[in-house]
């Protein structure tokens, strides 16, 4: 039987961190069912309800902080009673693109940019050099969903994401500025963790 993991999205650092993982623990990625589950929330919600299975997910950035979207329902899961184990845990270096559609080419033609909050933060002085106030910024569940949502908009559109370098080769997109993180040592801890099995206090 394949192991389930649930992570965040395809174009993310988690996935990057997800497939870490997988090679951490000498499994083979044929044997690994990945499920895109597109937020946080949603993520938590079916891999407390699968018992032995597997999730990956981000607990702090080194400058944005703590991924309270995962830490808190996180130890509400644990306190009713749901026996999430932390299997194993790395730091993962993010170094982030700024990806636009293939007709844009310059920073100064973006009318906004989107991407998860925490990405936003972790280059907020980038953009703020680039004249992307805080009032063209958009915040949306994943760096992945920011990338497929420019990429829906299609040729023309003057809207940029944040986004890892592989999400130009899964939604077509061109890099117009990489590494532009604040913090050349920017990383995230992610965590691997394990359901072991599933029982709600009464």
């Amino acid at each position: 039987m394949k192991k389930k993991m649930f992570i965040l999205d395809i174009a993310t650092f988690g996935h990057e961190a997800a497939l870490m993982f997988i090679q951490r623990q000498g499994w083979l990625l044929k044997d690994v069912e990945i499920v895109f589950c597109g937020s946080h929330g949603s993520l938590l919600e079916r891999f407390v309800t699968e018992p032995f299975s597997y999730a990956t997910v981000p607990l702090r950035n080194s400058s944005a902080g703590e991924y309270t979207e995962v830490t808190i329902p996180l130890a509400k899961f644990r306190g009713e009673g749901h026996k999430l184990l932390e299997r194993d845990q790395f730091d993962l270096p993010i170094n982030l693109f700024l990806l636009v559609s293939p007709s844009v080419n310059q920073v100064d033609e973006l009318e906004c940019v989107m991407s998860h909050e925490k990405a936003l933060k972790e280059c907020g002085q980038y953009l703020d050099s680039i004249g992307i106030t805080q009032d063209k910024r958009s915040e949306v569940k994943s760096t992945g969903e920011s990338a497929r949502l420019v990429s829906e908009l299609g040729l023309g559109a003057l809207v940029g994401a944040v986004a890892p370098k592989i999400a130009t080769k899964v939604y077509n997109l061109k890099v117009l500025a990489e590494n532009i993180q604040d913090d050349p040592n920017n990383k995230t801890i992610f965590v691997l963790l394990q359901n072991q099995l599933t029982m709600k206090l009464k």
